[in-house]
């Protein structure tokens, strides 16, 4: 996903900031009809006022005085208007005129004083003839080393191989760096239907390797889009899936049947440069900045913005404007070291708190730069914070790493002798939940990072179905730590345990909860038969080895518990009343932090506190200035005298109080 920042001054004091986190998005002015659904695209989809001015301006570019737009409506109101991309309802962002009848497609009046405006009416007939723009995936130009025609859609090539079983097919793709095509949208779905229509049926790369649950060869997620014949009968001997090419309907198949099959490459990504100004210590707005690399297909960016202090005023995750009070910002993409250097400082000062002078980190060297330093779980190890003339390592003396917390070189890292020097140490752990253990239903519940794991004897099989029932599966493992937990934290298993993934292709293994296999921990000279489908691990070696599916053994399953929901605004910097806060964790056990409120009300009023539980703990309650208005241990109210003040908890026991303007 892209990041775009502008920067801009507003006004004498202010600063606005305009994050856009957008689609990548081709526009083409089509004055005839064609088929639309042939090329994979759809008629342009607006969904705020900007998509929708610039929309319009470029079709008044373009001498269009109407177009149609990529909106159908069902009934009497604008929440029976629906996207053409499957996208949802048009009840947020649009811009129908008023007094428009909701009913059947949609047009936009791009000149004159209804400029924008959206009108309904019918599709064919007199008013149905407009030209329209077509919205369609950025594509870039690459190429593959094959012979076949290659056909590039949204940075993949795709081309048609015939007649192979999916094993075979699966072995030829990835001969080109490629798979037997996934398909993870309807746009894709249509596009792989109506290029390859030349023959009836093409295999797709997805197979069933538990009940109902399927996965795709690439790694992607079957669950992003499915577009199964919903009435094709269960049957274990056809694992495998073919598309109709006439309908663009999955079906089951037989995967040793000789198909014909899509193969799909993904073509290097192509870097957008010289406009991130990454760690830039001073930008001069106005200007535009990006995340480092701007890459076509990067997703899921995270964005945080600071004032001149340090505080944080804006976490964006999607199109925002944020306002700063000032004419000073630092913006950190969380992907990138500023926000390793905000977990370094937050770490020293709690170690600080603790009356620790140096603690250990977990990282080890191997040699005397930064880029040979890899952290003890396994984490990105890019951020390093090491004083001039470390990391030192002589042999293995130095290997380990040490940080000052205090006086001249704090926040600082030293190579440190492993066995020699003796100093505390900080212990990272995952959110839990009630408690490490509990017992429910005759079984033992061990809770880690917000799952309950418990075992259960059987085959894979019976023991997904026994999981199952208590909304679970058997496990999947994402990380060193979690492996780590399994082995060491569950005392109830035995020397080895089976683990919730089947071989589906090749050397290639799924999770039965259909979670992306995002860390492998596989013995890499494992002697057992390549035959055997799932997995094990031992505790002596802790790697996973090849064992049967359906002989009797030791399964663990996995249930995802709730998620931890923290509803107490802690830490809010601008808290409007009436609101209502509690203490961090609040309603759940275990959870405790401190945390402080600065509480307001609007300019006339003053702030009126309301503590409605008080349970073992203590608040205090600073007017603007810092000068102490109340310490409070019990239920009670405090009327401020002004409309802003800050409310401190030291994190020790729980309460709930309201906010109002009194």
């Amino acid at each position: 996903m892209k990041v775009l920042i502008h920067l801009l001054f507003y006004y004498e004091f202010m600063l606005v900031i305009t994050i856009d986190i957008i689609k990548e998005l081709k526009l083409y002015v089509i004055s005839a009809p064609t088929a639309l659904w042939s090329l994979s695209i759809v008629r342009v989809q607006l969904s705020d006022k900007v998509q929708n001015r610039a929309i319009s301006k470029f079709a008044s570019d373009n001498n269009l005085s109407k177009i149609w737009i990529g909106v159908y409506c069902f009934g009497s109101s604008t929440s029976s208007c629906y996207y053409d991309d499957f996208s949802g309802p048009v009840s947020i962002g649009n811009n129908f005129a008023p007094g428009s009848q909701f009913s059947g497609c949609v047009s936009m009046v791009t000149t004159g004083s209804q400029s924008g405006k959206w009108y309904s009416s019918s599709c064919n007939g007199v008013n149905g003839s407009n030209p329209y723009i077509c919205e369609m995936p950025t594509t870039t130009n690459g190429t593959i080393n094959v012979a076949e025609s290659c056909v590039n859609y949204d940075g993949y090539c795709y081309y048609m191989t015939h007649d192979a079983p999916l094993e075979v097919a699966e072995s030829i793709c990835q001969e080109n760096n490629g798979h037997v095509a996934s398909i993870n949208s309807q746009h894709e779905n249509d596009f792989i239907k109506n290029t390859f229509s030349s023959v009836y049926f093409l295999m797709l790369g997805a197979r069933e390797y538990f009940p109902n649950v399927y996965a795709w060869s690439d790694g992607s997620l079957f669950e992003d889009f499915d577009n199964r014949y919903p009435f094709d009968i269960a049957d274990n001997t056809r694992p495998c899936l073919v598309m109709a090419t006439d309908t663009g309907l999955w079906m089951r198949a037989g995967c040793a049947i000789q198909q014909s099959f899509v193969c799909k490459v993904p073509l290097e990504a192509k870097t957008i440069e010289g406009n991130s100004h990454c760690n830039s210590t001073m930008l001069m707005a106005p200007t535009t900045i990006t995340s480092y690399g701007y890459n076509i297909g990067s997703k899921n960016s995270t964005v945080e913005v600071f004032d001149e202090n340090g505080k944080q005023i804006a976490l964006a995750t999607s199109r925002t404007t944020v306002y700063a009070l000032s004419n000073f910002v630092t913006v950190v993409h969380k992907d990138g070291g500023l926000f390793k250097a905000k977990e370094n400082r937050a770490v020293v000062q709690y170690a600080s708190d603790q009356g620790q002078e140096r603690i250990w980190l977990g990282s080890y060297c191997f040699g005397n730069t930064s880029s040979s330093c890899y952290n003890d779980d396994y984490s990105d190890s890019s951020y390093s914070n090491f004083a001039p003339g470390n990391p030192l390592v002589n042999g293995s003396d130095g290997s380990c790493v040490s940080m000052i917390t205090k006086g001249s070189h704090v926040g600082r890292w030293f190579s440190s002798n492993c066995n020699h020097n003796f100093y505390s140490f900080i212990c990272q752990l995952p959110a839990t939940q009630n408690g490490s253990i509990y017992k429910s239903d005759g079984k033992w519940f061990h809770n880690f990072n917000n799952s309950a794991y418990y075992v259960v004897e059987g085959s894979i099989d019976e023991a997904e179905i026994e999981c199952r029932k208590n909304n679970g599966h058997v496990v999947s493992i994402h990380s060193k730590q979690e492996n780590d937990f399994i082995l060491n934290k569950m005392a109830l298993i035995p020397e080895n345990v089976r683990l919730g993934a089947k071989r589906v292709f090749n050397n290639s293994y799924a999770w039965a909860d259909g979670t992306l296999w995002d860390f492998d921990f596989r013995d890499q000279l494992d002697f057992m038969p390549e035959s055997l489908d799932c997995l094990e691990t031992y505790t002596e070696h802790q790697l996973w080895s090849r064992t049967n599916c359906d002989t009797k053994a030791s399964n663990i399953c996995k249930i995802p518990l709730p998620p931890i929901e923290d509803h107490s605004h802690c830490n809010t910097t601008l808290l409007m009343s009436p609101s209502t806060f509690t203490s961090y964790g609040y309603g759940m056990q275990g959870l405790q932090s401190p945390c402080t409120w600065r509480i307001v009300a609007p300019g006339p009023y003053q702030v009126n506190l309301q503590f409605l539980e008080m349970r073992n703990s203590s608040v205090t309650v600073l007017d603007a200035s810092g000068k102490l208005i109340a310490s409070v241990n019990s239920t009670v109210k405090v009327l401020a005298p002004s409309n802003i003040v800050t409310v401190a908890h030291n994190g020790q026991g729980t309460f709930k109080a309201n906010a109002l303007a009194f």
